[in-house]
């Protein structure tokens, strides 16, 4: 069974900066786990599940998949504004 993130950098394919985009994500996913949460006209939200990465562990292949584009997209969105 694959580690959470073996399963995470699996989803990046064979592309090498495919595969760079979801290690820096993956990292930087760790770092910021503990207290990201995104404001947004007047609303909190958290960036990551409750739990942590290890929540999603419980995601289906599907979920999972949906959850790492979203952090690989959050990075670089997070990337673009500052």
């Amino acid at each position: 069974m694959p580690t959470l993130r073996q399963r995470f950098l699996l989803l990046a394919g064979q592309e090498p900066e495919q595969q760079r985009q979801y290690r820096r994500a993956w990292n930087w996913a760790r770092e910021r786990l503990p207290d990201h949460v995104i404001h947004v006209e007047g609303i909190s939200v958290r960036l990551f599940p409750e739990g942590g990465l290890e929540a999603t562990a419980a995601y289906s292949d599907a979920e999972f998949s949906e959850f790492a584009s979203w952090v690989v997209l959050s990075l670089l969105s997070y990337n673009a504004f500052y």
